[in-house]
């Protein structure tokens, strides 16, 4: 996690992905825009235009055939009323139905009687009108004269039927009585699945005063009404157009079958989709929705005035899927183009960014070989031009910076000698002076005053006091010259010598030492690992708060949430002393720098020495501490 986000961090990486996503943003709102429109901008988009043709197409269909339907059925009517009409008709039938009724009435309409008809001259009449009809226009199964009061079939083409009883089969035709009156429905054979349609109008004999006659058309779906209605490959594999009635019944077979297990039967079968169900309300217009098969369609529905008192549905409609099929192999090509638009375009931003920020990597790289101490590194100079001047103005900055630390570097080691001159030469006069002072002690027992004594004792204090900076400020000076020799070190031998050393301070003060278990070793000089711990519990030991048992505890911290430099630890030495005031938490660590003036008898050079050989391994140490509270020292040294 920590690597992602240092690379997400990465100028590169930034120029990278913003370029990328924004080439990438923009392509996808402009195939979006492309693909489904811009309403603030009237601009639709591929989808609804492609939509839209298909509701055009199929409202063109839907208008077309609903005109054929009605203009079929008009035809239909059309023979109805030329026979009807037919002034020989109405003769001929005013004699055969006064036959008729006076037989029926008598209850005689035998065989023999409809055979006496059918010999009839205008039985004959009536019979070439209509068989005429029958032969010119091919469009019926059967003509029929129909008496209203009996439904008997009086003339048929097919005689096999006259006399029959027809109002059973043909519903509505009992209330057939206006003088211009049509019936149309469809009829179902009991037998099977085939359909009839029916178209009928009243006639009135001559000299009749009502309408007491119906001349009835049988016509055969399949034939006629059927092959109106096929949509052919205009609306494709899916195209169908139906008939429903004013109950969402359908008048037609259905092109595909149910969902469910179960049989679509006309005249039976309701349709609940919505196209049916706004049709059969008598409405008209176009809907995206979902058909009798529960499939997602475009439909456009119509309703046809076949009678004053009969209206159908008509309903076009195509699979959305079909509709869309070459929008969305469209989509697929366009899908793979974009995919490859984007490989090319973050390739090429890669590039960019790379060379970009390339030679900006090369400098940042010098940059880090100098803080890790290499001042001769230096920046490859290449890139755009404006990377080169910063480049060659980077490598001016170090060569200056080398310059100026090359100078720092001699000066602290003139320095450096000068103090450990300097604290070598000084020796010999302190030691000369403590000599006298104690020759003086020797031989001047008993003839001193006691302010003489006083001054005698300060002197000789004071003079020890100096010897210690002096000690202490060769030591911290050889600090900087290389270990004669670096090893492994055992910490939990290393802390036990040091307890050891300090032992009358610990049992006088009752401390307990806790160190942890398992601490590893450390890559150190042996006697500067001893100076850096033994000087930490040393403080501990020294600036404790009175009235508490002191306790200190050594360990090291296995996953510590500082940074620390590669193959180091951090290790901790804590304790629940006096603690430190935190604007002390800096200057503690410089020389000469003591705390607490009346406590204890250091020279303040301690955390001096301790900061100066850590810092040499390339370690860091810091405290963290509030006053009266205990501190804790952590600082980070190599380890195997």
């Amino acid at each position: 996690m920590e690597a992602l986000k240092n690379l997400l961090s990465t100028l590169r990486m930034r120029i990278f992905l913003l370029f990328g996503l924004l080439f990438v943003a923009i392509l996808v709102v402009d195939q979006a825009i492309e693909r489904f429109g811009l309403p603030l901008a009237s601009f639709e988009g591929r989808f609804k235009e492609r939509q839209r043709e298909a509701f055009r197409a199929l409202d063109l269909t839907a208008d077309l055939k609903k005109e054929r339907l009605i203009l079929w059925i008009e035809e239909r009517k059309a023979d109805l009323n030329v026979v009807a009409e037919s002034p020989v008709i109405q003769s001929s039938l005013a004699k055969v139905e006064k036959e008729f009724h006076q037989v029926a009435a008598a209850g005689k309409t035998d065989e023999e009687f409809w055979a006496r008809i059918r010999r009839g001259a205008e039985y004959r009449e009536i019979r070439q009108h209509i068989d005429i009809m029958m032969n010119s226009y091919q469009a019926y199964e059967r003509i029929d004269l129909v008496d209203l009061h009996s439904g008997v079939v009086m003339v048929s083409t097919d005689e096999t039927v006259q006399g029959y009883y027809i109002f059973d089969d043909v519903t509505g035709l009992s209330d057939l009585s206006s003088l211009r009156g049509y019936m149309v429905n469809i009829w179902r054979h009991p037998e099977g699945h085939d359909l009839d349609m029916h178209i009928a109008r009243s006639i009135r004999a001559t000299g009749a005063e009502e309408s007491g006659l119906a001349l009835l058309m049988h016509i055969d779906t399949g034939h006629f009404l059927e092959p109106l209605l096929h949509t052919g490959g205009g609306l494709g594999k899916t195209g169908e157009a139906l008939l429903v009635d004013s109950q969402a019944g359908i008048l037609t077979p259905l092109k595909f079958p149910l969902p469910e297990k179960g049989e679509a039967v006309p005249l039976e079968y309701r349709i609940p989709a919505e196209p049916a169900r706004l049709a059969a309300s008598r409405e008209e217009g176009i809907i995206s929705s979902r058909d009798y098969r529960g499939v997602p369609v475009l439909a456009a529905y119509r309703f046809i005035e076949v009678s004053p008192d009969t209206s159908w549905g008509l309903v076009v409609k195509r699979d959305a899927a079909e509709v869309f099929s070459g929008y969305r192999r469209e989509n697929l090509l366009s899908l793979i183009l974009i995919i490859v638009g984007i490989f090319f375009v973050v390739a090429s931003t890669y590039f960019l960014a790379d060379s970009l920020t390339g030679p900006l990597s090369g400098v940042s790289e010098t940059a880090k070989r100098i803080r890790e101490g290499d001042l001769t590194a230096r920046a490859r100079v290449e890139g755009t031009e404006e990377v080169k001047v910063l480049a060659e103005t980077f490598n001016a900055m170090v060569r200056e910076l080398k310059i100026y630390m090359d100078q720092l570097q001699e000066k602290n080691e003139e320095l450096e000698a000068f103090v450990y001159t300097a604290a070598h030469d000084l020796k010999n006069p302190l030691i000369g002076a403590q000599g006298y002072l104690n020759l003086l002690s020797r031989t001047l027992p008993g003839k001193l005053n006691h302010n003489q004594e006083h001054l005698l004792e300060r002197t000789t204090v004071t003079l020890q006091r100096f010897e210690r900076i002096l000690d202490d400020l060769l030591e911290y000076s050889q600090v900087r010259a290389e270990p004669p020799e670096t090893g492994s070190v055992d910490l939990d031998s290393l802390i036990k010598r040091i307890k050891a050393e300090q032992w009358e301070r610990i049992r006088g003060s009752g401390a307990r030492i806790i160190v942890q278990e398992n601490l590893p070793e450390i890559q150190l000089n042996e006697s500067r690992a001893y100076q850096i711990f033994s000087n930490l519990v040393s403080n501990s030991l020294k600036f404790t708060r009175n009235g508490v048992t002191p306790v200190i505890e050594i360990g090291m911290i296995p996953h510590p949430q500082e940074a620390v430099a590669e193959n180091h630890s951090l290790f901790f030495v804590t304790d629940n002393g006096i603690g430190i005031d935190p604007m002390w938490h800096d200057r503690i660590f410089g020389l000469f720098e003591r705390v607490d003036q009346n406590r204890g008898d250091g020279s303040g050079t301690g955390l001096a020495i301790v900061r100066r050989i850590i810092r040499q391994v390339s370690g860091k140490i810091w405290v963290k501490s509030t006053r009266g509270s205990g501190a804790t020292f952590y600082f980070s040294l190599p380890t195997s």
